[in-house]
């Protein structure tokens, strides 16, 4: 076999390297190596050239996986964040609904000092009013006022209501909504009672000729 020469050695090598050429290439590549130091060299080159980028696709690789994990840990962390930016936004809601719920709808109970309470008796006595009873907030809030009937056993052993409880509670006013009186009227019942529960004492009016007047 003729000696072939370098450059055509040198040609095939890529070849050679990847393992891609033919049996017969491969030998001839093979026995020319043995004795050349030149072509020997260019394939040390050649693996050195390949061997670099492999490495850095190796050292990509591992940089995208710590990407991607930071990546991952990150958007783990900002789902997180919503969650708890929802919950703690939730819980603010709910404690400012709350807050002006209790302010400008259910309020405190009033103080007897600031209610002033009148009572009248109707000229014409029906068989269900005999008069009327008034709540008037006297400091400068708004009146809100909850009534809770109170039921007795008649001789009959038949129930019937026997008086009311009656609850002032002062509210922030606020535009359209400024009450500061209640009326309710009482009736002509002889054993008939009102009680005005405050936050400082209860007044009692019971039914006498004259009409409720506030048992002392």
């Amino acid at each position: 076999m003729s000696k072939i020469s370098c450059d055509i050695v040198k040609d095939i090598l890529p070849l050679y390297y990847d393992n891609v050429c033919s049996n017969d290439s491969k030998k001839i590549v093979e026995e020319h190596l043995s004795g050349c130091d030149s072509c020997k060299n260019e394939l040390d080159r050649i693996e050195e050239d390949i061997k670099i980028p492999k490495e850095e696709i190796k050292k990509n690789r591992n940089d995208a996986n710590v990407i991607k994990k930071i990546s991952s840990f990150w958007n783990r962390s900002r789902v997180k964040s919503f969650i708890k930016g929802v919950i703690i936004s939730a819980l603010l809601f709910s404690l400012i609904s709350g807050i002006l719920t209790w302010v400008f709808a259910i309020g405190t109970k009033a103080h007897s000092e600031d209610v002033n309470i009148t009572t009248t008796i109707n000229e014409i006595t029906t068989p269900l009013e005999a008069g009327a009873i008034r709540l008037e907030l006297t400091n400068g809030k708004r009146l809100r006022v909850t009534t809770r009937p109170v039921y007795g056993v008649d001789e009959n052993g038949k129930k019937t209501e026997v008086g009311y409880v009656i609850k002032p509670y002062s509210v922030q006013p606020f535009p359209g909504k400024d009450n500061k009186k209640y009326t309710i009227g009482y009736p002509p019942t002889s054993d008939f009672t009102v009680t005005v529960s405050f936050k400082d004492k209860d007044i009692v009016y019971s039914m006498t000729d004259k009409g409720l007047s506030e048992l002392k």
